[in-house]
């Protein structure tokens, strides 16, 4: 595959070596159990880090898309999008809300800030129709500045779930203003506040002696405050609803895998893996789990949660 363009700059979101401490997740295999650690980063310091999101793109690829993609489809739809409109999809992960829009006959231009991803993207990609594979393209770009794009030349800008985790988020609403054109939609996602998995990144956070994290806090949003910080940052007849979906997982160890090798898992203190694993599903499962087999038994059975985004679809004013 080829590599993705790159438009603007795409480490700008990136810590100095200075400012992160950054340490891997051991394999068990290779020391005792207690022994095994890792560090959560607080927000600034890892959700914007555009290395570790390259680092975890497959892990990403292969977990979250079958979580975000049963929101994305819906959003897209809820949109009315004209017939072949050119989309921008900001943060695009590794691509459930370009290809919602692509299979539906829109052109989507798919950028992050992490080549990773967008690689992970173009993997997916590879394996859809012709036809949907024609509509995209990719790019790697800065998402608060969309620079190298021109004013006024989107039908749509796409986010899911991508926006809210900036740490200039006003910068990304304003820039994703600026790339649309008069009478352009805007569709954006973000987990509701009661979304089960960022309980269980908080409960990581708590765990460990420390306050949940702003990226957990950023990430999720009431109906009323959503509306009204995209009505304040230019945009027009802004409308927001719930989307409410049912997640299945095979088996809850996918999920536990995925929490603990992403960057949104922040608890600024080392704890062992085997911890951390312990609190996730806990979390998840809504049970006190005390003893091992307890724990290998709920890690193979399927994970079930009711997951509920906020999709909110916008204007620029003609």
């Amino acid at each position: 595959l080829k590599q993705p363009t790159v438009v603007g700059d795409s480490r700008s979101f990136s810590k100095s070596d200075d400012d992160t401490e950054r340490l891997q997740i051991l394999p068990e295999a290779t020391t005792s159990q207690n022994a095994v650690h890792t560090r959560w980063l607080s927000c600034s310091d890892g959700i914007m880090d555009a290395a570790g999101w390259d680092k975890k793109s497959t892990t990403y690829a292969d977990a979250s898309d079958p979580l975000t993609a049963k929101f994305t489809a819906e959003a897209v739809e809820h949109a009315s999008l004209p017939a072949g409109a050119r989309c921008l999809d900001v943060a695009c992960g590794s691509g459930a809300m370009t290809f919602a829009a692509a299979r539906r006959g829109h052109h989507v231009v798919a950028t992050d800030f992490s080549s990773g991803m967008v690689q992970a993207l173009e993997r997916k990609l590879a394996a859809e129709p012709e036809d949907v594979r024609a509509r995209v393209e990719t790019a790697v770009a800065d998402g608060q500045t969309l620079a190298g794009y021109a004013d006024d030349s989107f039908d749509a800008v796409l986010s899911a779930f991508g926006i809210f985790l900036f740490p200039d988020r006003a910068a990304g609403w304003a820039a994703a203003l600026r790339v649309l054109r008069p009478g352009g939609t805007l569709v954006a996602l973000s987990w509701d506040a009661s979304f089960p998995p960022m309980a269980a990144f908080a409960a990581l956070s708590l765990a460990a002696g420390k306050p949940p994290p702003a990226a957990i806090g950023n990430a999720t949003q009431a109906v009323d405050t959503f509306a009204s910080e995209v009505e304040a940052s230019g945009f027009v007849t802004v409308g927001v609803r719930s989307i409410d979906r049912e997640v299945v997982y095979e088996h809850a160890s996918t999920f536990i895998a995925f929490m603990l090798d992403n960057p949104i898992v922040q608890a600024s203190e080392v704890m062992t893996v085997a911890k951390a694993r312990r609190v996730a599903l806990a979390s998840l499962c809504g049970c006190a789990i005390d003893d091992d087999a307890t724990e290998a038994r709920l890690l193979d059975a399927p994970l079930r949660f009711s997951g509920r985004a906020l999709v909110c679809v916008a204007r620029k004013a003609p």
